[in-house]
């Protein structure tokens, strides 16, 4: 990680990539290159230090104890961690694997993760659309015309319950799975200028 953007051959871009923002967040412990967090109760949340806002953009979260529940997602920066509007997430666990989205509302039954997945998640400016796999395989869709106007939105891990610990990968590291089709790291190299 270099605060300097800069090409090469293979691999990852090279530049400042997104982490788990220490000073956008509340009672939740961060660890490992602010990669790794853990918490033991309802709404702790924590956002990215990179707000996207046009693109496809593809990050991972591994999930090492899913406690109650754990949510994956977006948030944008008006997001109260105690509220609802504002984040589009997807639920693990309880409420047989719920999804949120940024208007508040719900949809039931999208299919549960728990301890050990990874979770990919997918946010696309250019169709509206929010896509979440889990171990590769695509599970959860969500499509709203008024995406953008939530934007700029940054991934957002959040608990709910009991004791929960997720690892996340914005491009650090090589990605678990090929990301979808013209999908990027979250880093300061592929931001436009």
């Amino acid at each position: 990680d270099t605060p300097t953007n800069y090409s090469v051959d293979s691999g990852n871009a090279g530049g400042n990539y997104c982490t788990l923002n220490p000073l956008d967040k509340n009672t939740l412990t961060l660890a490992n290159g602010n990669l790794e967090v853990t918490g033991t109760s309802v709404n702790q949340s924590v956002r990215g230090t990179i707000f996207v806002s046009s693109g496809k953009w593809y990050y991972e979260a591994t999930v090492t104890n899913v406690g109650t529940e754990t949510f994956v997602g977006f948030a944008g920066g008006s997001y109260a961690f105690d509220g609802n509007t504002g984040r589009a997430v997807w639920r693990g666990q309880g409420n047989s694997g719920e999804l949120i989205k940024l208007d508040a509302s719900t949809t039931g039954s999208q299919g549960q993760y728990t301890t050990g997945d990874v979770i990919g998640c997918a946010i696309d400016f250019d169709n509206d659309r929010i896509d979440w796999y889990k171990n590769n395989t695509l599970t959860v869709s969500y499509t709203s015309a008024g995406l953008s106007s939530y934007a700029p939105l940054a991934p957002l891990i959040q608990g709910g319950g009991g004791s929960y610990e997720v690892n996340v990968n914005f491009g650090q590291r090589s990605f678990a799975y090929t990301p979808p089709s013209n999908h990027l790291a979250i880093v300061t190299t592929n931001l436009p200028e």
